[in-house]
């Protein structure tokens, strides 16, 4: 029997959002494993742009573009379709900034850029397949939906036990 509470590599494609992957502050939170993530891969850049959702409330829409994620192509050879709507399905990494931490001169600095939530470490997608979707804000919303459903519990039937017989 699998041990879930200790299993820290997610070994199907979790679906995410750009800004879930794009806004975290500590690494240590990110996802670990395989993702699913829809957006479109910049024009010049490797990277996954944000877009924007139609199913929330104004003051929390984001428009499109807005967050991004790092891409790594070196494992795809397939073709990196840009300025389209794509799924892009891979694994979620962690890389050193090295160029800012060794421009940190001592440990009090390190410690202070980890108080003032500084990113110490990029987080990219080494990407394993890309296609494009059609319909890419409405399988985010199925996406999301899907994961509301997965958080309402199941109601189930209490077994009812009768009394003991009297003899």
């Amino acid at each position: 029997m699998k041990d879930f509470a200790r299993q820290t590599m997610c070994d199907y494609y979790k679906p995410l959002l750009v800004e879930e992957i794009a806004l975290l502050n500590n690494p240590a939170l990110v996802h670990s494993g395989r993702c699913s993530v829809i957006g479109k891969v910049a024009d010049n850049e490797d990277k996954l742009l944000s877009l924007a959702i139609p199913l929330f409330p104004r003051n929390l829409k984001l428009p499109d573009n807005i967050c991004s994620v790092n891409l790594d192509f070196g494992n795809y050879h397939g073709e990196i379709l840009r300025g389209k709507p794509v799924n892009v399905n891979g694994t979620i990494e962690l890389a050193e900034e090295t160029n800012h931490i060794k421009s940190l001169e001592n440990e009090l600095e390190l410690k202070n850029v980890f108080n003032r939530g500084q990113k110490l470490s990029v987080i990219f997608i080494l990407v394993e397949s890309i296609y494009e979707v059609a319909q890419a804000t409405e399988m985010i919303i199925c996406n999301l939906k899907m994961r509301r459903l997965k958080q309402i519990p199941l109601k189930r039937k209490k077994k009812t036990i009768p009394p003991p017989v009297k003899s």
